[in-house]
């Protein structure tokens, strides 16, 4: 394909809907309900980042929490930049401003200051379910009901808006990078697109797998352990930020490079194989290592260095086969459009942003009913996402009848 052929089928495929991507990112938004009820089965005493344990676990929890964790942020972020670029190339930049305002800034706002004293009272109904009851435990429940109750704002976390709050950052920086882009010297900016285009969709497109593997793994240093890690506090923790401030560069420029697409269509099945391989093998080497760190291992001694070294390499190479492999598989099967994956993709945010609270009550709901872990876990998970979706539609129907 010549280089005007394949500007003009650039263009052409600018304003197509992307189908496959909208089913992918809905789907990262729905394992968020896997992965906070799994969260309550795991094996090991409840902490900070998870106050509440079923007394019914299971060692498969980990398994779950970790494999999803290791590829659903880096492919949101992904699919968040390309989607971010396909605005600002479609609408412009205060456009791509006023979206972000509307779609992420306002949610994540007006959701965290109702959920977030909702999540903490939430999580006290399993703390107190799991006293005693004698004196001493009924004085306990009422010095921390009290204590929640009082001022539920108390401690403020992002909880799983985080993600929202850091997309807010990176949406900042493009839109204060993109402008000043412009200024930069023309051959420059030649030099960059012609590079840029022949790694992701060109000449060198055979280097574009290792190169982008080594950056991530160069990102995944400053990391303590075998994942990306989850912020905890509003004070931006820059190692998270850059590391997925690069997944989200490179989702823009996908876009950008959109024309590679096709090239993922081939052999996507190949890479989503692969994919699931090495994510057996970077579950199976983090699972090593933090067997290590149980067994009272330091963390700074060659051998565990050594093997976080190993995980984090791993971890790179899944989450770009499985990338690569998703987005050419889901575009290749969704080239039209369906009610049915329609309804899911619209349903998926408002389900993403309440869907927290509804996982831990509805786990502490199951406490009392004696069956395995994997049982309680699953129907926890089918339960949670139908109680989420009946507030979706409530609210739907609301605003329909609001219109008319």
């Amino acid at each position: 394909m010549t280089a005007r052929s394949s500007l003009h089928a650039d263009v052409t495929n600018s304003a197509q809907r992307y189908h496959g991507l909208d089913f992918i990112r809905a789907s990262m938004l729905l394992l968020g309900v896997v992965i906070h009820v799994a969260a309550s089965f795991v094996e090991g005493p409840a902490g900070a980042d998870w106050p509440y344990r079923d007394p019914n676990t299971t060692p498969w929890a980990g398994f779950i929490v970790l494999a999803i964790h290791i590829f659903r942020m880096p492919v949101f972020f992904v699919i968040a930049g390309f989607f971010a670029a396909l605005i600002q190339d479609r609408k412009g930049l205060i456009a791509l401003a006023r979206n972000r305002f509307f779609r992420i800034a306002i949610p994540f706002g007006v959701g965290w200051v109702l959920l977030f004293p909702i999540v903490n009272i939430s999580f006290l109904v399993g703390i107190l379910r799991e006293f005693g009851s004698d004196a001493d435990a009924q004085t306990a429940k009422s010095a921390i009901a009290i204590a929640t109750l009082f001022n539920p704002w108390v401690n403020p976390q992002p909880i799983h808006l985080w993600f929202l709050y850091y997309l807010l950052m990176l949406y900042v920086i493009a839109l204060i990078i993109t402008p000043l882009c412009r200024f930069a010297p023309a051959s420059l900016r030649t030099f960059v697109a012609q590079g840029t285009h022949a790694l992701m969709q060109g000449r060198l497109r055979l280097l574009r797998m290792p190169v982008l593997v080594a950056l991530t793994w160069l990102a995944m240093l400053p990391m303590q352990m075998p994942w990306i890690d989850t912020p905890s506090t509003f004070m931006p923790q820059w190692h998270v930020l850059v590391c997925y401030g690069f997944f989200f560069a490179v989702g823009w420029t996908m876009f950008l490079e959109r024309g590679m697409i096709e090239f993922l269509k081939a052999w996507a099945g190949t890479r989503m194989i692969c994919g699931v391989i090495a994510l057996v093998v970077s579950l199976a080497l983090a699972a090593w290592w933090f067997g290590s760190l149980f067994s009272g291992s330091d963390t700074a001694s060659p051998k565990m260095q050594t093997l976080l070294l190993w995980s984090q390499a791993s971890i790179a190479i899944t989450v770009w086969l499985l990338i690569f492999g998703g987005v050419g598989l889901a575009e290749r099967m969704m080239q039209r459009p369906s009610s049915i994956v329609r309804y899911i993709c619209d349903s998926s945010y408002w389900i993403y942003l309440v869907h927290l609270p509804i996982c831990v009550l509805v786990v502490i709901a199951l406490r009392d009913w004696n069956a395995s872990g994997m049982s309680k876990l699953s129907t926890a998970v089918g339960i949670s996402i139908a109680i989420s979706l009946l507030t979706y539609e409530a609210v739907r129907q609301t605003v329909i009848q609001r219109m008319r």
